[in-house]
């Protein structure tokens, strides 16, 4: 009886994954996946093009655990478009969270290109 029981359990579980198919894979997209982080990675080179500010990216290794990306971000640009970048990420669709921010800016006459902006961030992994 408790086989039979597992069994039927089982079948409305599969039913239910593949009834929410669709909802469980655009939900994983929100999530980086910890095998393959070069998908969130070059989003965030893209968007450094986009905004025309160059990127340093450091993955925190000694920081991540099995649930969570650890990574500090340097963007390179104009204080307009270092200030857009960080408009950016803060809206991207994954579940990341921002843990801190540094904003340095140029002196002198290149005041203009050396806006710096540096992003520590969390990821939720899977």
């Amino acid at each position: 009886a408790a086989i039979e029981s597992d069994h039927k359990h089982s079948i409305v579980t599969e039913d239910l994954l593949e009834a929410h198919a669709g909802d469980i894979a655009r939900m994983k997209g929100f999530i980086v996946n910890r095998r393959a982080p070069v998908r969130f990675i070059e989003r965030l080179e893209d968007l450094a093009r986009m905004t025309k500010n160059s990127i340093s990216l450091l993955a925190e290794e000694g920081r991540n655990n099995e649930d969570t990306l650890f990574f500090r971000i340097t963007f390179d640009g104009t204080e307009t478009s270092v200030r857009n970048i960080l408009r950016i990420i803060d809206a991207l669709p994954y579940d990341i969270a921002i843990e801190s921010v540094s904003y340095e800016n140029g002196s002198g006459t290149d005041a203009a290109q050396g806006a710096k902006l540096i992003v520590s961030l969390k990821a939720t992994a899977f």
